[in-house]
């Protein structure tokens, strides 16, 4: 066999693990999409603030009947704006999403940095009909681009 046939045996090969790992990296993807409804719902009302993907992840705290379901969304927001606005906004959203669904967490934490390296923002967003109070708060808006 002459060299060049190698060759192109060679990175047909390399071509082949490559794209294996391409499908690989998407249907995990897709997985991480598939388990949170609220995804697409923040990703199209915040997109614009984002910096990188949204990440919701669901954790039991306790054992036994007495166990707690914890959802924490984690993200990036573009430098500059105002992180606790961001979180409670994106808190409602979620929040209103699990309630409408029935499938409301015990609790909601949302932590979030930015593009500009500073200190990351861990918040644990309260019930919306807790946060009220007597007053009728409104819906947080979320804060303006740049």
């Amino acid at each position: 066999m002459s060299k060049s046939i190698l060759v192109i045996l060679g990175l047909g090969a390399a071509g082949c693990v490559l794209l294996s790992l391409m499908m690989k990296q998407l249907v995990g993807l897709e997985a991480d999409r598939a388990r949170s409804p609220y995804l697409p719902v923040l990703e199209n009302k915040f997109g614009a603030r984002l910096v990188g993907p949204l990440r919701i992840d669901e954790q039991r705290v306790g054992e036994g009947e007495g166990a707690r379901r914890r959802l924490t969304v984690r993200g990036r927001v573009l430098g500059g704006l105002d992180k606790q606005r961001m979180a409670d906004a994106m808190g409602f959203e979620v929040w209103l999403g699990a309630m409408r669904a029935g499938d409301a967490p015990d609790e909601l934490r949302v932590v979030l940095g930015d593009d500009d390296g500073g200190e990351l923002l861990d918040v644990d967003v309260p019930r919306p009909n807790a946060a009220r109070g007597a007053r009728g708060m409104a819906p947080p808006t979320p804060p303006q681009g740049r």
